[in-house]
């Protein structure tokens, strides 16, 4: 078991042996103990270790700094510090943290789990809304196990990178009460709406009007296809509850589920709000900020007002947040093949994600009315299909992405494909390595995947 443990009394003698067979200077990492005696380290190095974390006996110019050793079971393999906040010097230099691995233990990821155990210990202690790192040029080795903890290169000098994780919060906004004053009577109104939306969802408006003209110029009208969904909204006051409580029962805690499954969260707003028949779920930045709008006219129309219906929209749209934020969603691919099969994994992140907060993998929000039964027996099949079709697929004639397609009289096929192709690469490779492949890597994987059978089998 891995873990943090503050410099202490009772395990002297490890600390003591970690830390004076630590070099001097390696990599930017100093340590100005190296050699020194027991007794050296039992009377002053220790003592001014645990001193310096309550900010006692500070020498000029330094900070109160916590020391932490990383103990995997019962043997130290790294030393973390944390400075508990910036000076002058610390902000155009080393920051708040440093840390350093021991020869012999490096390579085998105590470094990237270290630091993300370290990370979440800062925001505890920071009072500044960025981590700040540094980093050799000559050291990659730290430089990526900083980005890969979601820090960024924020500028560089001759000999240094210096690196800045953003404090990622994940919030929820329920503007449920403020949207019914947009209806006069029982009718919708546009203009209350655009005063609604510019008070609770800045930078919505735009968005959703824009929607709204490409919608009617695609010969849809506002009379016939739009105001009538909008007016359901104010009538339909008993889904309205449900949809609620389902929406409150979802979101609770669910950053800390996050967290405890991944070891972090992600920088997102989760909006319920009334646009204009835009999406029941849609991820946008919104004022340079990523957020979920959650439609409430549209989760009333398709009547997606329970916990499994929310949990697709909310945590199966988290999933693409979280590889966003953490490796790569979006690529460019030319080709239609490439574009579909590129669409095949997200989605399976995304299902897979969704899976580990709910705590069962085999959890599929789709599933009613023997959807995954079919589904799992027939696996084999489908794999197959989908490798046939993707050479032909367009997206008018796709038949495995959408409620509005179908897969042998089934929708959200390829929902479940991914899912299953992505939970068996999760067998043998992390989440968080997978969130950052490229498009060689799932097609080499899915050509392995389309040859095994399925255990059942």
């Amino acid at each position: 078991m891995l873990y943090l443990k503050e410099a202490n009394l009772e395990d002297i003698q490890k600390e003591y042996e970690y830390v004076t067979q630590l070099p001097e200077d390696e990599n930017g990492f100093t340590n100005r103990h190296s050699g020194c005696s027991y007794e050296e380290f039992k009377e002053k190095v220790l003592p001014n270790y645990i001193d310096r974390a309550k900010g006692i006996n500070l020498a000029p110019g330094h900070v109160p700094t916590t020391v932490y050793f990383l103990w995997d079971d019962d043997v130290i393999v790294g030393l973390f510090r944390i400075r508990h906040y910036l000076n002058e010097v610390l902000e155009n230099g080393a920051g708040h943290i440093g840390f350093g691995i021991k020869k012999e233990f490096r390579g085998k990821g105590y470094a990237s789990e270290g630091l993300r155990l370290t990370i979440e210990k800062a925001w505890s202690i920071i009072p500044e809304d960025e981590i700040y790192m540094s980093v050799n040029k000559d050291n990659q080795a730290s430089l990526k196990t900083q980005l890969k903890n979601g820090a960024y290169i924020h500028h560089e000098n001759d000999e240094e990178y210096f690196t800045r994780v953003k404090k990622n919060m994940l919030k929820i906004i329920d503007t449920s009460k403020e949207m019914m004053e947009v209806f006069t009577g029982s009718h919708f109104d546009l203009e209350k709406w655009k005063v609604y939306i510019d008070g609770y969802v800045k930078g919505a408006k735009d968005l959703c009007l824009q929607d709204l003209e490409e919608c009617l110029r695609c010969g849809y009208t506002w009379e016939k296809d739009f105001l009538p969904v909008l007016d359901g909204v104010y009538a339909n006051e008993e889904k309205r509850g449900e949809l609620l409580r389902s929406f409150y029962q979802v979101t609770e805690g669910l950053e800390e589920k996050i967290i405890a499954r991944f070891g972090k969260t992600v920088d997102v707003d989760i909006v319920l709000y009334l646009g204009l028949c835009n999406g029941a779920g849609w991820v946008t930045p919104v004022n340079g900020r990523m957020t979920i709008l959650l439609g409430v006219e549209k989760i009333l129309e398709l009547d997606w007002c329970s916990i499994r219906n929310l949990n697709g929209l909310i945590l199966h749209e988290l999933g693409h947040v979280y590889q966003a934020q953490y490796g790569v969603l979006t690529r460019k691919l030319e080709a239609l093949p490439e574009q579909f099969l590129w669409q095949l994994f997200t989605e399976g992140i995304a299902m897979c994600f969704e899976q580990e907060l709910v705590g069962a993998t085999e959890y599929f929000h789709q599933n009613d009315e023997r959807w995954k039964t079919w589904c799992d027996e027939h696996l084999e099949q489908i794999k197959e299909d989908f490798a046939k079709d993707i050479h032909s697929m367009t997206k008018e004639n796709q038949r495995y992405f959408g409620d509005w397609v179908q897969y042998e009289g089934k929708s959200d096929v390829g929902y479940y494909l991914g899912a299953k192709f992505v939970r068996k690469l999760m067998e043998t490779v992390p989440f968080d390595e997978l969130v950052q492949w490229d498009i060689a890597k799932v097609e080499s994987a899915y050509r392995t995947f389309r040859s095994q059978r399925a255990v059942a089998e």
